[in-house]
């Protein structure tokens, strides 16, 4: 009788821990229901649901998010498999028109532009570096990004925050939407990566071109030097199919008594 009482006695302990986790996870899911308000009109009572609470993300993760739904609304020629070349998709106009609007950030601070086929992204990085020892304040802009697309815009090597990346979107978005043609993908970065280095008053930012040089958004600097890497046959639905071709192209970017390298 002593073993019969014990093992009543335990299943029934069970069955009250398991009750009590019943009772605990349908009051979660009570919370999650629409809950009903008693609603007085003229004297009579009327039941009006409420729709499900809205989950708001903290501030500078919400305005991260929605500037990465607003880039993807833009024109991405990274994305794209076949990119016609020419004046209209690649309109330098339409990027000096929206640095203007923004109040032409890209006078305020010294620079220097890179272009070339490869190693153009390691050399920039390297006098990125270079010039950060030397004790300069350094802005670094580059493209495409491996995981995360604030890893383009870097001051003293350190990413711009989730908070300042969304703001400046939000800023210069107003201003995209008001232009014909719309800036793309790549203006609205550079722009922001512009911006971002006159704020952070910058000495000097080391700026790596998108593709090609001489309509490439980048090219609206005037830096303090220009530097080409190696060439090679790549891209060559837009930038040509001989080496001169396409160097002509990256040449774009040699300013009259700016130094080149």
């Amino acid at each position: 009788m002593a073993i019969r009482t014990k093992v009543r006695l335990r299943s029934s302990k069970r069955r009250s821990v398991a009750a009590g986790r019943m009772a605990r996870s349908s009051r979660v899911v009570r919370d999650h229901k629409p809950i009903k308000r008693e609603i007085r009109r003229n004297g009579h009572a009327t039941h009006k649901t409420a729709p499900f609470p809205e989950i708001k993300l903290p501030g500078p993760g919400h305005s991260f998010i929605k500037a990465m739904r607003y880039l993807d609304t833009l024109t991405d020629f990274e994305r794209l498999r076949i990119v016609r070349y020419n004046n209209h998709n690649f309109d330098l106009d339409r990027m000096r028109t929206l640095l203007r609007r923004l109040g032409n950030p890209h006078t305020r601070f010294k620079s220097i532009h890179v272009a070339g086929t490869k190693g153009k992204g390691s050399t920039c990085a390297m006098l990125a570096s270079m010039l950060q020892a030397c004790g300069y304040k350094v802005g670094l802009y580059t493209s495409p990004h491996l995981i995360d697309i604030r890893e383009r815009i870097c001051v003293d090597g350190q990413m711009i925050s989730h908070a300042e990346f969304g703001r400046l979107i939000r800023q210069i978005e107003p201003i995209a939407a008001r232009m014909r043609p719309t800036p793309t993908y790549f203006d609205v970065l550079t722009a922001a990566a512009f911006k971002y280095f006159e704020e952070q008053k910058v000495d000097i930012a080391v700026v790596e071109t998108g593709l090609g040089g001489r309509l490439d958004s980048t090219n609206v600097l005037t830096p303090e030097v220009t530097a080409i890497t190696s060439l090679s046959k790549d891209h060559m639905q837009q930038l040509g199919h001989s080496l001169p071709q396409i160097a002509q192209e990256k040449a774009g970017i040699f300013k009259t008594g700016v130094p080149a390298g």
